[in-house]
């Protein structure tokens, strides 16, 4: 995910490189007032965002959920375990990545996203 959209000064374009990885590292409020992910907080926060073409990031983040952060397929331990699970394949229908969960909290999301707002908002009037 490329971030260089989320501003109009070119010395910042491709400073952010966001890996996959990385996409849904958490962070605990000291305060008990949940988890967040990190990155949505972090580019927030930055004084050269612009705030009004956040929603953008945003988009693009819920976007790379179900690409980027699904639960990985199982791995088979032992010989038998491979030999069954690619019979059950096929016999039933190939496993993909995409059939898989994504791993993404969808109420982390709906609360990092609502910080993010009410976290640039108050800089803004600062």
């Amino acid at each position: 995910m490329d971030l260089e959209l989320l501003s109009d000064l070119p010395e910042l374009s491709g400073i952010y490189k966001i890996s996959a990885n990385e996409l849904l590292h958490e962070l605990v409020a000291t305060d008990g007032s949940g988890r967040f992910y990190r990155w949505p907080l972090a580019v927030a926060m930055e004084p050269w965002v612009d705030i009004d073409a956040f929603d953008a990031f945003e988009e693009c983040f819920y976007a790379a959920m179900p690409v980027h952060c699904r639960t990985p397929l199982p791995i088979p331990r032992t010989l038998d375990e491979a030999i069954e699970m690619r019979l059950h394949e096929l016999m039933y229908a190939q496993r993909t990545l995409k059939d898989q969960p994504c791993r993404a909290d969808a109420d982390v999301l709906d609360r990092t996203f609502l910080l993010c707002l009410r976290g640039s908002e108050s800089l803004r009037r600062a």
